[in-house]
């Protein structure tokens, strides 16, 4: 949509349009444009058409930009602006400027040679540290591929930049409910149940992904990636390859981020993030984990499910809003009691907005209520919801996008992890 020699914001701090970067994504175009002045480079995103959703996914990726840049998160794109440009027709479409990250695509860096198992270890480490700050902030990136991560210095520093927040999801302050757009994901990089449940578990996937690449090298994965539609297992590409003791606990945990089921993945980011660095996640105990933090039910409880936000009522788990500005939680929301035989009782505490529980049946699903009488949680994951909308038939939002029912809030139940066959050798 934009051409070599285009001025963008001539009436601001115009900036030249110099040369597309690389070929078109699946929603959008890059270019490398330049301050004509300084000199300085930068990088601009466009849709790749005016289509509403697209352009309605580059202004979220900004307000996600923005947020995570406040939030002071390393390792990621920072933006510059958002520029709205007119073409002569009259047509208007936002182009989000960007600072020009300093190394090259791990895609390229891939295709040049696989990376030692110290390399791996190293960006996946990295990697996974990075969207632990991301998934405290809210949001989950949800396309996480060697395409959308810049390393400087390759085999050496191993620094890495987060790019390309087109299709994070994250429950807007304007808009509680829909998620932006989750229908973008990459096949083979993407977790099967993403397209469905969008969750931290995703990016876990992706983590695990990036560093399976990196292992087994772009000659031996590139052609089964994009060809097998089942999710890859470590262990059927390793063939006869018997790796050496000091990859052997890389492998089982890329082995157990990539597991087709959210249930046998890591449970948050942060334990992914240990694991990588020969720490033993605390698993033996059932949890309530958000993001990147989770809360163990130790001793007989109960816990007391309940906002980030000043109060006196008695609270354990603390569950922050995702909306600063919408009080949306009550103080109160739920509580869970401990019964026989490792289950546990989950009840609503009669709140305003309503605690319910995901159930799946065959490929249907749907959010029920807990209510004063209580969900049993037992031994697989469970998702929790707070604040569920029942959206009216072609209920749309300020941007004319129809909202689909959903929650507000979502948090897991994860049971104590048993060892069992994702432990590999």
């Amino acid at each position: 949509m934009l051409n070599p020699g285009d001025i963008l914001d001539p009436n601001g701090s115009p900036l030249q349009v110099v040369s597309p970067l690389g070929p078109k994504g699946g929603m959008s175009a890059v270019f490398l444009v330049r301050d004509p002045v300084s000199g300085q480079e930068f990088v601009a995103k466009t849709p790749d058409v005016p289509e509403d959703i697209k352009m309605k996914c580059l202004r979220n990726e900004y307000a996600a930009l923005k947020k995570l840049e406040k939030e002071q998160t390393p390792n990621i794109v920072r933006p510059i602006r958002l520029i709205e440009f007119q073409w002569p027709n009259g047509t208007i479409f936002p182009v989000l400027i960007m600072e020009k990250a300093e190394g090259i695509s791990l895609e390229d860096a891939w295709k040049d040679g696989q990376f030692t198992y110290e390399d791996a270890s190293d960006i996946m480490s990295k990697l996974a540290n990075a969207l632990i700050d991301v998934h405290n902030a809210g949001y989950m990136h949800l396309d996480i591929k060697p395409a959308n991560i810049i390393i400087d210095d390759p085999h050496g520093r191993n620094k890495i930049t987060l790019i390309d927040f087109g299709i994070a999801a994250r429950k807007s302050d304007k808009n509680t409910h829909a998620l932006s757009h989750v229908g973008g994901m990459t096949h083979f990089w993407g977790a099967p149940d993403q397209k469905k449940n969008p969750s931290c578990g995703s990016d876990i996937f992706g983590v695990g992904a990036v560093g399976f690449a990196l292992i087994l090298g772009y000659s031996r994965t590139s052609a089964e990636a994009y060809e097998k539609t089942a999710p890859y297992r470590l262990d059927l590409y390793l063939g006869d390859n018997t790796a050496p003791p000091e990859a052997a606990h890389l492998h089982t945990v890329i082995h157990r981020a990539t597991m087709p089921g959210r249930s046998d993945r890591f449970a948050t980011m942060s334990d992914l993030a240990e694991s990588v660095a020969g720490k033993e996640p605390d698993e033996n105990f059932p949890c309530i984990g958000w993001a990147s933090k989770k809360f163990k039910l130790e001793g007989d409880g109960p816990w007391i499910i309940g906002s980030e936000r000043p109060a006196t009522s008695h609270r354990d788990i603390l569950v922050p809003e995702t909306s600063p500005g919408v009080p949306i939680i009550s103080r109160q929301q739920a509580k869970i009691e401990k019964r026989e035989k490792g289950v546990f009782q989950l009840f609503d505490l009669n709140s305003v907005n309503g605690t319910r529980v995901r159930v799946t049946k065959g490929s249907a699903e749907r959010w029920i209520e807990v209510g004063s009488k209580g969900y049993p949680l037992g031994s697989k994951v469970q998702d929790i919801c707070f604040a569920y909308s029942d959206f009216p038939p072609n209920y749309t939002d300020s941007d004319g996008n129809q909202l689909q029912p959903g929650p507000y809030v979502t948090i897991h139940f994860f049971p104590p992890r048993k060892k069992d066959s994702t432990e590999i050798n």
